[in-house]
């Protein structure tokens, strides 16, 4: 159902963006403390555009950060990279991050969940070389809530072990760009 995650897709994006219809709408059914950070993001949106030539990569500016972002939404508490598809889409999103020295970004969208932020983000353990200021630090906290992988090799997303989409708004509007001088 193609059109459904498209859908989604949209509404991450309409939240990054800082667009006011997605964010009444996602808040009107959350907590005060959860639906507030939503609203912060009005004080600096991200610009997201889609990649060129990618399997529904995203990436989402602002100043100096930027991350590469995949949208996921399932029903299920927990997302299996099981097809052949997905699995070459994570391997390639991760192998392009690590070249581009960027922190890959899994959001995770549950669906059909009232009273409580649907989305959860991860990222994927990589050589994280490349990595310098803005990038190491969202890695780093990232990789508490990086995908787990199978005893057959698979990745998998705990929707339950991500980081809550609110939680990551709270920390990167607080943040100082001036933190990152683009050293380490």
């Amino acid at each position: 159902m193609r059109d459904v995650s498209q859908l989604y897709e949209r509404e991450l994006k309409g939240i990054l963006m800082a667009e006011r219809e997605v964010l009444i709408r996602i808040t009107q059914h959350l907590p005060q403390e959860e639906s507030i950070p939503y609203m912060d993001i009005m004080k600096r949106p991200f610009v997201v555009v889609r990649a060129a030539g990618s399997f529904g990569i995203d990436m989402a500016v602002v100043g100096s950060i930027s991350f590469l972002v995949e949208e996921k939404t399932s029903s299920a508490r927990v997302y299996h990279f099981n097809s052949a598809r997905i699995k070459e889409q994570a391997e390639q999103l991760k192998d392009l991050c690590t070249k581009a020295g960027i922190t890959p970004v899994y959001a995770y969208r549950l669906k059909n969940l009232r009273g409580k932020d649907p989305w959860r983000l991860f990222t994927m353990d990589m050589d994280n070389s490349n990595l310098s200021g803005y990038q190491k630090d969202l890695h780093g906290r990232l990789l508490r809530y990086k995908l787990e992988t199978t005893k057959d090799n698979n990745y998998i997303m705990r929707w339950e072990n991500g980081w809550p989409l609110h939680q990551f708004i709270k920390w990167y509007t607080h943040l100082k760009f001036d933190d990152w001088k683009g050293g380490d």
